[in-house]
C-alpha cells in the first residue's frame, strides 16, 4: 500500500487472530516517501515500482536529490533502489511495463520510458536509461498526465488537464510516439483511466470539471483507440431518487479522482470522488453511491482497487483521507481493520506545512498526547493505547490545559469546543462563546490559533488558554473559567493588535506575560496590569535576506527557555503554498534579536517546522527531515534523529517534564504520525560503559583519569581514594547503565504487546508510559554525567557544575518516583525491571556518597 505522505507498507493480517494486521513499513530509508502509485513487476513475486511526487511540488527547497521512482528488484525484493530521479521527471502518477520489457511512467511533465533490466541484474547495478515520449499533432509540447494503463503492450495515458486520452507506440527508429484518441472534455481538468484486465479491449475514464464535480465518464471497447461519453446518473439506494454524477460525487476533482473496472465484468465500474465512492454494475447506467460516512469508508477518495486474485470481482480496496478499507462482497460491507497499526496519519502543524494545527502533550498524564489531524479530526492517545477521535473534520488546534481539559478547533467545525477527562475519555463540556467587539457574547471561536498557559493564575479568573486569528483577526482572546469543570468558560479579548496582523502562533509561561507570533513576521509582548494586557512589538528581528522585507513569512512557533529570554521560527511562507527557507530566532534578555541557524549548523536558513526547549535550557528543532538539539542558544547542534525515517515530514515537537517525574520527547509528522524519543548511554570503544566517578560535586575524567571535585568556585583534583571503593563505584555506575537499557527494552516489548492487544487497556498503557517517562529522565541524567566524564576538563566550570548537579538531580528524583510508582497496572517484567534499577540506582548513589564523605575526611 501508498500512503500519501508516509511511504509503502506491507499489511499482513495475523494468522488465527481476527482483525489484527500488522504494517511493516517499507521506506523508512527514502528520501521521498510520497507515494502516488504503485505498479506491479513482471519478474515474479515481490518485483515493483513505486512513484512519487516531486518533493517540491508541496515543500518547495533545495534537495540534494529528486527520486521519484523506486524499484524493488526481483533479485532482492525486501530492499528498493532510485531508478528515476531528478526535478524535471515531474511527478509521477502511472507506471506500467510495456511491450518489450520497457517500463513506462507517466508524469507531470510527460511520459516517460526505459528498457527493464533482465530479471537476473542484482540491485544497485540494475541501469535505467530514460528518454521522453513524442508527442504527435495535438500536443505542442508534452503533455502532463495524471494516469496510465498499458494494453496490449501499448500504454495508453490520460491528461491532466483537459480530459485528452493519449495511445503510445514505438515507431521504427525506437521512439515512443503519443497519439492523440480522445480530444477530452471542454473545461475539462484531471482524468483517470483503468482498464479490465480480462477483457483489455475494455476500458474506462473519468474526467473532472476543471478543479470540480465529475464532468464526464467515457468508455472505449477498442483496446482504448477511440472512445464515446457514457450518460448515467447516481442514487444512494432509490433508484427513483437520482441525480447527476456531478451532484453525487461532489468537488475536489483536483484532488479526489479515481477509477477502476472489475477484472472479470467489464460493466462494473467504481470512481472515487469526494463524497464517496459511485459503483455501476450496468455499463455506467445507473450509479450507487457508496457515501464516504459508512461505516469503515471516509470522503475524499483516492484509489479504488479490484483483488485480481478473487475470480468473482466481490474483493475491492478503497484508499482515501481515512485510510484504507476492503469489502469481499462488493461493497455491501466494508471493514477498515487494516489501519489499526497503519502509522501513516498526518499531524497538522505549521501553515505551511499544508495544514495548521497544533499537537500537545499533557503535563499531567505520562504519553498522553492531543493532535490535529488532516481530515480525521482531533485524536488523543495515551503510550500504546490507540487514537480516539474527539472532533471530526480537518482537525486544527488541540491544546492540553494546565489542568489536562482539551482546547479542540476543527476548520470544519462552528467553534472551538472544551473538553475535559473522564474515566471513559474525554466528552464536551461546552463550546465557549467569544466576546466580539461590541461587547456581545458569540458562539463558538472558529477554528482558532491556540497555545496553552504553562502556568496560569496571575488574572482572575485566571486565563488557561490563548488564541487568535479567527472572526477579529487581530484580537488576542483568553480562554478564562474558574469553575473546575470548565463549564463557565468563555474566550475574553485580551488585546488588540495593529491592523493588518495575522496571529501565527502564541507562548504563555503564565498569563502575565503572552507572546504572540504573526505574518507578516513580527513578535508582540502582552504584559499584565491593572489595565489589563499592554501589546509591545520585540523590534529587531533580522529578515532572512539583510535589508529585504518578507512580507509573505510567518512567525510560527515560538517558545519561553527558562532564563525568560524567547526563541522563535520564522518562516518564509505563512500559508499552503509551500516553505524553501527559515530562521530560528533568539531574543536575549536585553533585547537583541540574533540567528541561531545560521552556517554550519545543520539548519542553515530551512524551514522550522518544530520548536520547544526543556527545562534544562536544551533546544530542539525540527526541518522536514532532521530533529537537531542545542545545550542553549550558541552552537553546536546536534543531529538527534537516530531511529526516525529518513525524510519523515516533522512537524511539532513538544517537550514535557511530568510533575512526578520523568520527562518525554514528542515528534509530531505529516504522514508518519507521532514518534517518542528514548533517550540512550553513549557507547565508547574502549571504555567501561556509564559516567564513572561522575556524580553530583565529583567529576571522574576519563581523559586523565583523575577525579576532581567543584570546591570555591573551582574544579580540583582530589584523591588517592580507596582502590576498593572506587572499582565497585565504576562498577555499579556501569551496572545502573546496563539496568536503565534492561528498563527500556522491557517498555518497549510491553507497548508492543499492548499494542496488539484486542482491547486496549487504557490504564496499562498510562501506567507503562509513566515508567518510561522516568527511565527517559534517568538515562538523560547518565548521559549527561557520561558526556561530562569523557570532556570535563574543555567545559566552562561554571556550566560544568551546573550540568552535573541538574544531571545528578534527575537520576536522584526520577529513582525516588520509580521507588514511590505503583507498579500493579504494568506488566510484570516491566515492573520487575523498574525495581531493580531502582535498587541499583540507589546503590550507586550510596558508593558515591562514600566517595564524597572518604575525601571530606
Amino acid at each position: 500500500m501508498g500512503a500519501d505522505t508516509g511511504g509503502v507498507w506491507h499489511l499482513a493480517p495475523t494468522a488465527g487472530v481476527a482483525d489484527l494486521v500488522r504494517a511493516y513499513p517499507l521506506s523508512d530509508a527514502w528520501d521521498n516517501p510520497d507515494v502516488l502509485c504503485l505498479a506491479e513487476g513482471p519478474d515474479g513475486v515481490g518485483h515493483a515500482f513505486a512513484g512519487c511526487r516531486t518533493l517540491t511540488e508541496k515543500l518547495p527547497g533545495h534537495y540534494a536529490s529528486f527520486p521519484v521512482i523506486y524499484e524493488a528488484a526481483p533479485t532482492a525484493p525486501g530492499s528498493w533502489s532510485v531508478i528515476m530521479d531528478g526535478a524535471g521527471f515531474g511527478s509521477v502518477y502511472g507506471i506500467g511495463v510495456a511491450a518489450d520489457r520497457r517500463l513506462v511512467a507517466a508524469t507531470s511533465t510527460g511520459v516517460w520510458w526505459a528498457d527493464l533490466p533482465a530479471a537476473t541484474d542484482p540491485a544497485g547495478a540494475r541501469v535505467f536509461s530514460w528518454s521522453g515520449a513524442r508527442w504527435a499533432a495535438g500536443a505542442a509540447t508534452a503533455v502532463g498526465c495524471t494516469s496510465l494503463v498499458v494494453v496490449d503492450g501499448n500504454p495508453i495515458v490520460s491528461a491532466a488537464a483537459g480530459g485528452t486520452i493519449w495511445f503510445g507506440e514505438w515507431d521504427k527508429r525506437g521512439a515512443l510516439v503519443m497519439s492523440q484518441v480522445f480530444s477530452g472534455l471542454a473545461g475539462g481538468g484531471r482524468s483517470s483511466l483503468d482498464v479490465c484486465a480480462g477483457q483489455p479491449q475494455h476500458l474506462w475514464c473519468v474526467v473532472a470539471q476543471g478543479g470540480g464535480p465529475i464532468g464526464g465518464v467515457f468508455r472505449s471497447d477498442t483496446a482504448g483507440r477511440s472512445w464515446l461519453p457514457v450518460p448515467g446518473t447516481a442514487n444512494d439506494g432509490d433508484p427513483s431518487v437520482h441525480g447527476s454524477l456531478a451532484d453525487y460525487g461532489g468537488g475536489q476533482g483536483g484532488y479526489n479522482n479515481c477509477i477502476a473496472v472489475s477484472p472479470v465484468k467489464p460493466s462494473t465500474v467504481m470512481i472515487g470522488w469526494q463524497s464517496g465512492v459511485l459503483v455501476s454494475t450496468d455499463n455506467g447506467a445507473n450509479y450507487l453511491r457508496w457515501s464516504g460516512y459508512r461505516e469503515s469508508l471516509h470522503p475524499d477518495v483516492h484509489c479504488l482497487y479490484f483483488d485480481p486474485r478473487d475470480q468473482s470481482g466481490q474483493t475491492l480496496f478503497v484508499g482515501s483521507d481515512g485510510g484504507l478499507a476492503s469489502s469481499t462482497d462488493l461493497g455491501d460491507t466494508f471493514t477498515s481493520t487494516w489501519n489499526r497499526s497503519l502509522a501513516n496519519l498526518q499531524f497538522a502543524s505549521v501553515p505551511c506545512r499544508n495544514a495548521y494545527g497544533t499537537m500537545t502533550a499533557s503535563g499531567l498524564t505520562p504519553g498522553r498526547l492531543a493532535a490535529g489531524l488532516q481530515d480525521n479530526g482531533v485524536v488523543w492517545g495515551s503510550g500504546s493505547g490507540p487514537w480516539r477521535t474527539i472532533g471530526g473534520g480537518d482537525g486544527a488546534a488541540a491544546v492540553f490545559t494546565s489542568d489536562d481539559k482539551v482546547v479542540l478547533g476543527s476548520a470544519s467545525a462552528a467553534g472551538a469546543d472544551l473538553f475535559a477527562p473522564g474515566p471513559t475519555g474525554y466528552s464536551k463540556v461546552l463550546t465557549p462563546p467569544y466576546v466580539a467587539a461590541d461587547g456581545s457574547s458569540v458562539n463558538g471561536l472558529p477554528d482558532p490559533v491556540a497555545e496553552a498557559v504553562t502556568r496560569p493564575g496571575h488574572a482572575g479568573p485566571p486565563v488557561m488558554a490563548v488564541g487568535g486569528n479567527g472572526p477579529d483577526a487581530t484580537t488576542v482572546f483568553g480562554l478564562r473559567y474558574a469553575k473546575p469543570d470548565g463549564s463557565d468558560a468563555v474566550w475574553a479579548r485580551l488585546a488588540s493588535l495593529p491592523a493588518g496582523a495575522a496571529i501565527w502562533s502564541f507562548a504563555a509561561a503564565d498569563d502575565a506575560t503572552i507572546y504572540v507570533g504573526t505574518a507578516p513576521p513580527h513578535v508582540f509582548r502582552l504584559d499584565l496590569s491593572e489595565r489589563g494586557w499592554t501589546p509591545t512589538e520585540l523590534t529587531g528581528m533580522p529578515t532572512l535576506v539583510t535589508g529585504q522585507a518578507d512580507p509573505n513569512a510567518a512567525i510560527t512557533r515560538i517558545v519561553v527557555l527558562p532564563d525568560g529570554s524567547i526563541a522563535a521560527a520564522y518562516n518564509q511562507s505563512s500559508y499552503a503554498s509551500g516553505c524553501s527557507t527559515g530562521q530560528l530566532l533568539h531574543r536575549d534578555g536585553s533585547g537583541t534579536w540574533s540567528r541561531l541557524n545560521g552556517p554550519g549548523t545543520g539548519l542553515d536558513l530551512l524551514p522550522i517546522f518544530g520548536l520547544d526547549v526543556d527545562p534544562w535550557g536544551v533546544l530542539y528543532a525540527a526541518t522536514d527531515n532532521h530533529v537537531f538539539a542545542a545545550p542553549g542558544t550558541g552552537p553546536p547542534w546536534h543531529d538527534v534523529s537516530t531511529g526516525l525515517p529518513k525524510r519523515v515530514h516533522l512537524g511539532h515537537l513538544r517537550f514535557v517534564r511530568y510533575p512526578n517525574g520523568g520527562i518525554a520527547l514528542f515528534a509530531g509528522t505529516w504522514g508518519r504520525s507521532a514518534w517518542k524519543a528514548t533517550w540512550h548511554m553513549p557507547t565508547r570503544p574502549g571504555h567501561q560503559p556509564g559516567p564513572g566517578l561522575s556524580y553530583n560535586r565529583l567529576i571522574g575524567s576519563t581523559a586523565d583519569g583523575r577525579l576532581y571535585e567543584f570546591v570555591h568556585g573551582g574544579l580540583h583534583p582530589v584523591g588517592p581514594i580507596d582502590p576498593e571503593l572506587e572499582r565497585a563505584a565504576r562498577a555499579s555506575a556501569a551496572t545502573l547503565v546496563a539496568r536503565v537499557t534492561d528498563l527500556q527494552t522491557a517498555v518497549l516489548q510491553a507497548g508492543l504487546e499492548l499494542s496488539d492487544a484486542r482491547k486496549t487497556d487504557a490504564a496499562a498503557a498510562a501506567a507503562l508510559a509513566g515508567v518510561e517517562a522516568l527511565d527517559n529522565q534517568l538515562a538523560r541524567g547518565l548521559a549527561t554525567l557520561t558526556a561530562i566524564s569523557d570532556s570535563a576538563l574543555s567545559w566552562p566550570v561554571q556550566g560544568l557544575a551546573r550540568a552535573a548537579a541538574a544531571a545528578t538531580e534527575q537520576v536522584v528524583t526520577a529513582t525516588a518516583a520509580i521507588r514511590a510508582t505503583r507498579l500493579e497496572s504494568v506488566p510484570t517484567t516491566v515492573a520487575n525491571a523498574a525495581r531493580i534499577t531502582a535498587d541499583t540506582s540507589e546503590a550507586h548513589a550510596a558508593l558515591m556518597a562514600r566517595i564524597a564523605r572518604t575525601i571530606k575526611a
